[in-house]
């Protein structure tokens, strides 16, 4: 389901680069090889950040850099470079596996044989890579790996991955949202995993500026509506007027990009009010706690809720958390900060909410006579 594009979100030029990414170039250089892998939520930069990386290494003496886009995304600047993959227009899949190797072999000055088989060629191109004698460093930039395919995964791991291991200079610089991926190779189970967490307001200041925003004194509405999320800030930075409607729509670009690929536009609705009321709830839930709240006295509340989790699911909405003493789902939290923002905005429709809360807390105790209220009671958003 494609998000619809109304703001510039993903011009390269215009966006800020992150610690982390000062982080990863020292601890690349002072080693010969590493990957590394930056984990984030929707929205949370690390498309931004493996575009920094790539402006970085551009400049850099005895550096060899290419960029994979897995997803596609507006970055026009890059249409003419021979040392990057992006589509425009469609998502990557098995069958650009092929031209893909092509392009980044002969960036490298590396043969690519055609004849050869998918093994025969990963061995080839591994001695090749191994013989090769270049004062250069090869980094490889690849975003959006957790979102593929699981098989299109694990051909981009087997066949270009781990070959350009057998390099005698390489970093890889990976990007994931979601679930971790179970690696075949031990060196990518081993990789210096990078949490890129929400900045806060020099991040925010900067972007601003970056935008030639008109909104830079209301830098601290955009950090309190977006709670960081660089996507949100720079939709919002770039808008004619910074309201509930803009951060809707950053809102909804957020949601969209996230959704599992395929999913009916005449769900999103019913899967966008779910969102909505979910995000006011600040404990972990579980399922039992929810039916009633999202689908009141309906018979078949059950069977909905349990088939509305798993829409969820599928695409990297909801997350099982375990991290404190109530276990349960939360939806993902960047989405959440920035969604429950916009229901705040609308006192009505909280309020709404929050009596359709307490309604089907007290369905639970009357259920459930052991349970404590007071838990209960402090879930959601006051």
């Amino acid at each position: 389901m494609p998000a619809k594009r109304k703001y510039n979100v993903f011009e390269s030029d215009k966006m800020v680069a992150r610690a982390q990414v000062d982080e990863i170039i020292t601890q690349a250089r002072e080693s010969k090889k590493g990957i590394f892998i930056l984990e984030g939520g929707r929205g949370a930069g690390k498309t931004c950040a493996l575009l920094s990386l790539y402006h970085h290494y551009l400049q850099e003496a005895k550096t060899k850099v290419f960029f994979v886009g897995l997803f596609p995304y507006k970055a026009p600047e890059f249409s003419s470079k021979d040392n990057i993959w992006l589509s425009q227009d469609e998502k990557f899949t098995k069958k650009d596996i092929p031209n893909l190797l092509k392009k980044i072999t002969k960036y490298l000055g590396v043969d690519f044989i055609e004849a050869l088989d998918d093994e025969n060629r990963r061995e080839y191109l591994a001695q090749q890579l191994a013989q090769r004698i270049s004062e250069d460093k090869t980094i490889l930039l690849v975003d959006s790996i957790y979102e593929c395919d699981e098989s299109v995964r694990k051909e981009i791991e087997n066949n270009i991955l781990t070959p350009l291991l057998s390099s005698n200079a390489v970093s890889i610089i990976l990007s994931g949202r979601g679930k971790r991926p179970i690696w075949t190779a031990p060196e990518f189970r081993e990789a210096q995993y990078v949490q890129l967490i929400s900045p806060g307001e020099e991040f925010v200041q900067e972007q601003l500026k970056k935008l030639g925003s008109k909104h830079l004194h209301q830098w601290k509405k955009i950090l309190d509506w977006s709670g960081g999320c660089p996507l949100v800030v720079r939709i919002l930075g770039e808008s004619e007027e910074i309201s509930r409607k803009v951060l809707g729509d950053a809102v909804d670009i957020l949601i969209r990009e996230t959704l599992k690929e395929g999913l009916p536009e005449s769900e999103y609705a019913s899967i966008h009010k779910t969102l909505q009321r979910l995000a006011l709830l600040r404990s972990p839930f579980r399922e039992l706690d929810v039916e009633q709240y999202l689908f009141g006295d309906k018979p078949e509340r059950r069977s909905e809720t349990n088939r509305m989790m798993q829409r969820l699911l599928e695409s990297n909405l909801l997350e099982w958390d375990d991290t404190g003493s109530r276990r349960g789902y939360r939806i993902d939290q960047t989405i959440a900060y920035s969604l429950r923002v916009w229901v705040e905005q609308d006192a009505n429709l909280l309020a709404q909410y929050q009596q359709d809360w307490e309604k089907s807390v007290k369905t639970i105790k009357e259920n459930y006579p052991s349970v404590k209220l007071e838990e209960y009671q402090s879930m959601i958003t006051h």
